[in-house]
């Protein structure tokens, strides 16, 4: 009896041990489906991210491209202001000089060659005045500022609005 009695407790730790081996591998089966179904979640959610990302990386171009429009619209307004500044100085300049040749030629009397020649200066400083004025009227009307829109007010930082100007009679 205590042969039968050995074999069966050899028997029974073998058995005991493939149940264990066997609950063991089922809960490592488990946990690997677990692990799986997370892997496959971060992977879908990866996906998703480097999608955003492209999609983002696009309208970073697309407004890399506004931006180099818009400075290239900046600088040509800068020359536009800038050659109007130009000829706002030489306009300045030649009537100034028209206004002491008409006093000089009042105080000493003109001849009518002398006041044709101021005459003929005052209209060319009119040409550059008028060529000048239509180069701005054309940068108006092309700047894309107060389409309509209402520009907000600025605040002054201490919540209070500057004083105005007001008439008393």
């Amino acid at each position: 009896m205590g042969i039968i009695f050995a074999i069966l407790l050899i028997l029974k730790k073998y058995v005991m041990g493939f149940t264990i081996n066997v609950i063991h591998s089922w809960e490592d089966n488990k946990s690997q489906d677990q692990i799986l179904k997370q892997l496959l979640l971060i992977s879908k959610q990866n996906q998703t991210i480097m999608a955003k990302i492209d999609e983002l990386n696009e309208q970073v171009a697309t407004l890399g491209t506004k931006v180099d429009e818009l400075q290239s619209t900046v600088d040509a307004e800068q020359a536009q202001i800038q050659a109007l500044v130009n000829t706002n100085a030489e306009v300045v300049s030649g009537l100034n000089t028209q206004i002491a040749t008409l006093q000089q030629q009042i105080a000493e009397g003109a001849t009518p060659d002398q006041l044709q020649a101021v005459s003929d200066n005052l209209a060319a400083i009119k040409g550059k005045v008028e060529t000048v004025s239509a180069d701005v009227a054309s940068t108006v009307a092309d700047a894309p500022v107060g389409g309509g829109e209402e520009v907000p007010p600025v605040d002054n930082g201490g919540g209070e609005q500057p004083p105005t100007e007001e008439t008393t009679v």
